[in-house]
């Protein structure tokens, strides 16, 4: 009887979370049409807290709020142009690209008007698990990649590929992994040389590489999460310090996420004192609303994140490795904006 009624009561939370999550999720859509109504009031903020930013400002772009904008892209590099945005990290949909013509295009269209603009535009790949044990599809996304650049002009190429290689999201409980892949990311008993993570982040690091060899020309960046540096000092792990990934990237984003400028600065500062190369290290927060609200922003007002965003380049710029920001990511930002 017990066991029964845990179980219904589980059944009844789980049913209210669910409601919950769908009534509290925002499309990207749903942000576009608010930024809309709101033009005149959200470019105004815009201008009053990012024009006279003295920060590089770089921010990610992904499929849905591309998507959103589609027809209308001058919108949106009007919104990227007035935060003075440096450089887009444009999510590449290797499916989309394979079978639709029409996605290319957009892509082209895109760029185009961002250069126009003096915004770069980087192709952001691996943001999902699969390079790390489906070779093929690798293979698929490095073949689209230079099909694209060969067949755009000039003023439409990407200006860098941006890697989201995350080791640490290969766990025990990720499904579509197949059995012959044994590595996992195991915070318990996954350290030493011979370790899991270890294996994972030298795995990382040969994949980088691997890109880099297919594109040898091509300014490569890769993410990283800001504790890698501290378990490598520790000797828990034995590579995956800002500066092991930059003896093959030309420069990482460490992705830097907790809801205050105190950690923000603490964690981030550790690694751009720790990294040797000048203008490499580019601090990533977040303004997305999914997940742990400790690890982002999204719950700030425009006013405190442009302070936020500040302090940090004002603290950080006094070291030669800091390369500016970034923002984890456009949605989230535009939720912001839209308050």
């Amino acid at each position: 009887m017990a066991r029964a009624f845990r179980a219904k009561n589980t059944c009844i939370c789980l049913f209210s979370i669910l409601l919950l999550s769908q009534a509290f999720y925002v499309s990207a859509g749903d942000i576009i049409d608010e930024y809309l109504k709101n033009n005149v009031n959200v470019n105004q903020k815009i201008d009053k807290y990012f024009s006279n930013k003295t920060y590089s400002l770089n921010i990610f772009l992904y499929t849905d709020t591309f998507d959103s904008f589609e027809n209308n892209y001058p919108l949106l590099v009007k919104l990227l142009s007035g935060m003075k945005a440096n450089t887009v990290y444009l999510a590449f949909n290797n499916k989309r690209f394979s079978i639709s013509k029409a996605y290319s295009t957009n892509i082209k269209s895109f760029i185009k008007l961002a250069h126009n603009n003096k915004i770069k535009v980087s192709a952001l790949i691996y943001n999902d698990i699969y390079p790390y044990f489906n070779k093929n599809y690798r293979n698929n996304v490095i073949e689209n990649l230079k099909k694209y650049f060969s067949e755009c002009a000039a003023n439409e190429k990407f200006d860098s590929i941006t890697s989201d290689l995350e080791p640490n999201t290969i766990r025990k409980n990720i499904k579509n992994i197949p059995a012959s892949f044994k590595l996992r990311w195991d915070r318990k008993n996954g350290w030493g040389k011979n370790g899991s993570n270890n294996k994972l982040l030298s795995l990382t690091i040969s994949l980088l590489q691997e890109l880099k060899k297919h594109f040898p020309e091509t300014f490569i960046s890769q993410t990283t999460q800001f504790y890698f540096n501290s378990y490598v000092n520790k000797g828990l792990l034995l590579v995956g310090s800002s500066n092991d990934f930059l003896k093959v990237c030309d420069n990482v984003i460490i992705m830097c996420y907790f809801n205050n400028l105190s950690d923000i600065t603490k964690f981030s500062r550790k690694n751009l004192k720790e990294t040797s190369k000048a203008n490499s290290l580019i601090i990533c927060v977040k303004t997305t609303d999914k997940g742990n609200p400790r690890t982002t922003l999204g719950g700030e007002d425009i006013i405190s994140l442009a302070k936020i965003l500040t302090n940090i380049a004002k603290k950080s710029s006094k070291i030669s490795s800091f390369g500016g920001l970034a923002i984890y990511d456009l949605k989230g930002l535009m939720q912001i904006l839209s308050k």
